[in-house]
């Protein structure tokens, strides 16, 4: 599913500001990774709005705190979506 369109991650993307701001990015034309921590609901829910805008989303959870998450967060957001733009 790699990305014909400019890719963004917006950390924390399940709820508040940063949901706001994914999909923000979405209806500016990026496919978006959207980051949870804990409630991969909410994070479904922002996913199910960007793909209703026509762009690509995907869902990863990661601890931020964890090195070994974030760069995990960061190859799976590559071989899905692809680099950062």
């Amino acid at each position: 599913m790699q990305s014909k369109s400019p890719i963004a991650l917006v950390t924390g993307s399940s709820q508040g500001i940063g949901a706001a701001t994914a999909v923000a990015l979405a209806k500016q034309g990026y496919d978006v990774g959207v980051h949870y921590h804990s409630n991969k609901t909410a994070a479904n829910k922002v996913k199910q709005t960007i793909e209703a805008l026509d762009q690509q989303a995907i869902c990863l959870q990661a601890d931020l705190r964890s090195e070994s998450d974030i760069t995990s967060l960061f190859s799976e957001l590559d071989k899905r979506l692809g680099q950062l733009s």
